[in-house]
């Protein structure tokens, strides 16, 4: 997936319909096997680009994967995506992702998606399995800002059991790390970089990677082993750092309901960041910048002006580098 709004988003993911798939792409050269490749065990390389129709981005992508077969870097498969502009406007927040349908469980209703503070992975793990399965993940591995979104897939709100829509799909690839972890259910996740800015013409090139183990521990050995090879093959990226402490918001009160004062959101950075908070609707149409700025760290409050929304639901987007969350808010005139 990739895009820069809900209105402007190409993918081949399962559509608003959900016995359907959207197919923005089409290939431009079928996929090319290279065994031994010119850097790895294995390569293969592929171009396609979206049709440009009403709802597609105007990309061109070349994507070339690399496995390799050498002690301690048979784990993860790195996939390169070079991506081009090929419209006449910029494109300021570009988000690049893919979504994963794990199905570990033999059910697929006993799996768990969870994303991982100490490697910047999102994997899927079977709690259900007589046997003891793999663990499945995946991560962004090119020097971009992360994005995660655990879903449960048969969950009214950002399930896709009932299709899986634009809107929700710009908000699964451009929250930052917004739900950290699914219950125990048939579950999916969205993992994706961004926001780059991308001017007409000129290709961004965003790195990811698959991983498996057979624990967390493994899974955290094939990221930083993925990571290592990423560089060796001159791909920009840099050592992953956990994030320290937590980042934590909510507002109060939510429902506003007409009389009361203004809500305030609360919002506590764990150090100092850069944050951006939108207030959308349930549409995912944005509605207002509430703050932007750069944040010391602590509690920093923010007023939401509810006078000119209407009933319903809306969320906060709450975006601080490379981490970030939703909060849910609601309306009752």
């Amino acid at each position: 997936m990739a895009g820069i709004s809900a209105e402007r988003l190409s993918n081949v993911a399962r559509g608003a319909v959900q016995t359907q798939q959207d197919r923005s792409f089409v290939y431009q050269q079928v996929l090319r096997l290279f065994s031994p490749g010119p850097h790895a065990t294995l390569e293969a390389e592929a171009l396609f680009a979206d049709q440009q129709q009403p709802g597609d981005l105007g990309i061109a992508v070349r994507q070339h994967t690399y496995q390799f077969n050498q002690p301690g870097w048979q784990d993860f498969v790195l996939v390169v995506y070079d991506i081009t502009n090929q419209t006449d406007a910029v494109f300021p927040n570009l988000h690049v992702g893919w979504y994963l349908d794990w199905d570990i469980s033999p059910t697929a209703m006993g799996d768990r998606v969870v994303y991982d503070d100490a490697s910047g992975v999102g994997y899927a793990v079977c709690e259900t399995c007589a046997e003891p399965m793999p663990l499945a993940g995946a991560l962004v591995v090119s020097a971009d800002s992360v994005n995660f979104y655990a879903i449960d897939n048969d969950a009214r709100e950002m399930g896709v059991y009932d299709g899986f829509t634009r809107e929700e799909k710009w908000r699964a690839i451009s929250s930052g790390i917004a739900r950290k972890e699914s219950n125990r259910t048939d579950a999916s996740m969205v993992i994706a970089a961004g926001p780059i800015r991308l001017q007409p013409g000129d290709t961004a090139r965003v790195v990811l990677a698959l991983v498996a183990g057979a624990s967390v521990e493994e899974l955290r050995q094939a990221a930083s082993a993925a990571r290592q090879a990423a560089a060796s093959l001159g791909i920009d990226t840099v050592p992953w750092n956990p994030l320290p402490g937590q980042l934590a918001a909510g507002i109060y009160p939510s429902p506003w309901t007409l009389g009361q004062e203004p809500p305030v959101m609360l919002l506590r950075l764990p150090e100092r960041r850069y944050v951006r908070i939108r207030l959308v609707d349930a549409l995912g149409r944005h509605v207002a910048t509430i703050g932007e700025g750069l944040y010391q760290p602590g509690t920093h409050r923010f007023v939401v002006t509810p006078a000119s929304l209407s009933s319903g639901a809306y969320f906060l987007y709450v975006t601080a580098e490379r981490e970030g969350m939703v909060v849910p808010f609601a309306v009752v005139r």
